[in-house]
């Protein structure tokens, strides 16, 4: 997995939870608005409407909760490799200390 992969990863993410809002702020407002007592036909197509975006939000939810378990994933083996290359950065800079030391005792 490569940057390439996290930033699309970051991308979708970013797209999800737009989405995401919209609907939550689209459900809040049918919400309210079938609380005020319109008409029957009306209401009846209001709550239908509510029960669908309750819906689509609920399946933009899980898709969010899947892209944030996948760039978790792909994120995690990034970072241990960043760590193991930190470590060898120290090992090596020890290892050219110790070499300049032998050098200048044999000087």
């Amino acid at each position: 997995m490569t940057n390439t992969h996290v930033s699309e990863l970051q991308s979708r993410l970013k797209l999800v939870e737009k989405e995401s809002l919209a609907l939550t702020a689209s459900l809040d407002k049918k919400s309210a608005s079938s609380k005020k007592g319109k008409g029957g036909e009306t209401q009846e197509y209001d709550q239908f409407m509510l029960e669908q975006l309750q819906k689509e939000s609920g399946r933009i939810k899980a898709s969010l909760t899947e892209v944030k378990r996948q760039m978790g994933s792909l994120l995690s083996p990034l970072l241990n490799a960043e760590q193991e290359k930190q470590k060898l950065k120290l090992i090596d800079l020890y290892l050219g200390n110790k070499a300049q030391k032998v050098q200048l005792k044999n000087a």
